[in-house]
């Protein structure tokens, strides 16, 4: 594939080839429309309309008004677009050569602002080093202090964190933050996070709620960061779709920032479904079950996520007391939420729950068949074996499940 700058050239030569071609097309009426004896167009292009349309009117002079307007500012347009082309090209020259002399610049100052800050880091000179990083551009500085921030623990971690209220750039990054542009307030708020510049919290809080998915998970993650002793209490109020992406990086954010676990429980009457599941997802993963039985009501909860959501966490946390309710729920259930019907009865394992899954072998399904047998535990395969044996797909199911050679 041709490069940007190959396409430009490549577009730039048809185009001039094309105009060269229309003026030598022309060059016959060209002659006579620039003989300003003859017709003074070039030092007069105020067109008069009226006297056009009444010279055009004229049974002897068409082909004269014709040549006169029509091909002039053809012609006048032909030169405008071509001296338009030249000048863009020009411009995209001049363009290209002040980007390579700009990178070159910034990277002379970043191998400096680079040394500075190591001389701060390593040397007797820090306060020399403090003193000229203050005279450099700030977002360079930035960069630079979060690029090592990020990739280094223990006491250089904190001189860098120190470096960087030393030199106020908490303030550069707060002012930055209230950006007009989103892609610009989804950076700073994402250095604020990182290196805890609290002020920034109730920034984050205004754009939690953000029609921007980036914008609004930016400020999540800001917030959460910022604020560890009420960091979930905007799920209460929260009203946006959670997806299953994020949902995983609030995970991985409660993990690898040491983020207090409220209870999870106290989100289950949110009036968003999504809020629901990451909350059941979150009992799930901290095993908290001091009130397990609040997980049952939700069983008949409208929204089908929620509900296999709930099947889940019931087998997570291994609450047997929900068995007769899965078995009366699930002629009504979809079939998604049935399949985990049948994996949660299974692993609770009840002779209540067994006996269930036993007769839904009855059912002339093989995908069903299979889900049960495959769930169910080794001493009930026999069994089944006994009493369906006339059975040939069950039969066969079973010995293809129970095959130690196979991985399920």
């Amino acid at each position: 594939m041709l490069s940007h700058k190959y396409m430009v050239i490549s577009v730039y030569i048809a185009l001039l080839s094309c105009v060269l071609t229309i003026v030598f097309f022309f060059r016959n009426n060209l002659e006579i429309i620039f003989t300003t004896g003859k017709f003074p167009l070039i030092t007069n292009l105020k067109f008069n309309l009226n006297e056009f349309i009444h010279a055009f009117n004229q049974d002897n002079t068409p082909h004269q008004v014709f040549l006169r307007y029509f091909i002039a500012l053809v012609s006048l347009f032909i030169i405008i677009c071509f001296i338009s082309i030249n000048v863009l090209f020009i411009l995209l020259i001049l363009r290209r050569l002040i980007k390579f002399d700009k990178e070159k610049k910034d990277a002379l100052k970043i191998e400096h602002i680079q040394k500075l800050i190591i001389q701060y880091l390593y040397s007797d000179k820090s306060a020399y080093a403090i003193d000229q990083l203050r005279r450099q551009q700030k977002q360079i500085v930035v960069d630079q202090l979060l690029a090592l921030y990020v990739s280094i623990v223990g006491n250089k971690a904190r001189m860098v964190r120190e470096l960087f209220f030393s030199l106020k750039l908490d303030e550069y990054v707060y002012m930055r933050c209230n950006n007009y542009y989103w892609h610009v307030r989804v950076k700073y708020m994402d250095i604020a996070s990182i290196m805890k510049i609290e002020r920034v919290k109730n920034i984050a809080q205004r754009y939690m709620h953000s029609s921007n998915s980036l914008m609004r998970t930016c400020a999540i993650k800001a917030y959460l960061n910022l604020d560890s002793e009420h960091s979930f209490d905007y799920l209460h109020r929260f009203k946006k779709y959670i997806t299953e992406w994020n949902q995983i990086n609030l995970y991985n954010l409660i993990v690898k920032q040491s983020l207090s676990v409220p209870s999870f429980y106290q989100f289950l009457s949110s009036d968003n479904p999504t809020v629901v599941c990451f909350a059941l997802k979150m009992i799930q993963l901290h095993i908290q079950t001091e009130r397990r039985r609040e997980v049952l009501q939700l069983l008949l909860h409208k929204d089908t996520a929620v509900r296999k959501e709930v099947v889940i966490t019931i087998k997570v946390l291994y609450i047997k007391e929900a068995v007769p309710l899965l078995m009366a729920n699930y002629k009504t259930e979809s079939e998604l939420v049935q399949f985990e019907i049948i994996r949660t009865l299974a692993k609770l394992d009840t002779e209540e729950s067994t006996l269930f899954l036993i007769n839904l072998l009855n059912v002339d399904d093989f995908k069903f068949r299979m889900e049960i047998i495959k769930n169910i535990s080794l001493t009930y395969r026999k069994r089944i074996l006994t009493e369906f044996e006339s059975n040939k797909e069950i039969v066969a199911i079973v010995k293809h499940v129970s095959d130690k050679r196979i991985m399920f």
